[in-house]
Formats: structure tokens, sequence, C-alpha cells
């Protein structure tokens, strides 16, 4: 099933997401990945934010350096409960290339995983 998904008025989804365009939200979350992070030199770690299973914002919560980002959890829950996100979807890039996740990122994807249930998201 196709939607559309409305762009966050605080992003630049626009230029994602052309009126002719439909997307399925897989898609548009790969293309955006693909676009915001892949050729970046620096590590940068992008949100998703839903409510009800609809994608509602998109943000590129931090940039770091060339081996890791500081992960600004405590900000991004904030900004899920403000916006009642029922959900987020976390992507960030290893500039090196390589798609096999580090120690840190499992650890990091626990903790995070933790402080959403706690929140109720």
């Amino acid at each position: 099933m196709k939607k559309h998904i409305a762009p966050d008025p605080e992003t630049d989804l626009d230029s994602f997401l052309p009126d002719s365009a439909r997307y399925t939200e897989a898609d548009f979350i790969r293309s955006l990945i693909k676009r915001r992070l892949h050729q970046q030199p620096i590590e940068c770690l992008m949100v998703g934010f839903y409510k009800n299973g609809e994608l509602v914002s998109v943000r590129t919560a931090a940039k770091g350096d060339t081996h890791h980002v500081r992960v600004p959890l405590g900000r991004i829950l904030r900004r899920a409960q403000r916006i009642d996100a029922t959900g987020i979807a976390l992507a960030h890039n290893h500039p090196n290339a390589s798609a096999e996740p580090s120690r840190a990122d499992k650890d990091w994807a626990c903790i995070t995983f933790e402080a959403c249930w706690r929140c109720g998201i």
C-alpha cells in the first residue's frame, strides 16, 4: 500500500517528496538515507518519528567524526514526546563503508530500545 508522507516544515523533505511522487515508507526511508548519509565524510544520525504508523518527521539528530557520532537520546525522546510520536526509526552511516554494526552500535541500540519502551514510544 502506497502512502503520501506529509513533509515536516522544520526539515527539507520537499526535495525528497516532489508533488507528483508517491513512495512506500520503505522506499522513502531508503532514498532519504542514501541521499543524506551515503557520501557523508563523517558519521551522522538520522531519526524518523512515527505517529500511529505514519512517518511524520525526519531529522538529522547528530553529526560526529569519522569514527563515531554521539547519540542525543534525551533530545530525541523529548522531541518524540513533544510531537506525540508512537515510534522512532534510527539510521546512521559508517563513512568507512562498512555495513557491519559495531559493538557500540549494538549496545546503543539496546539502550535506545529500553529508553523508548520506558517512555511509551
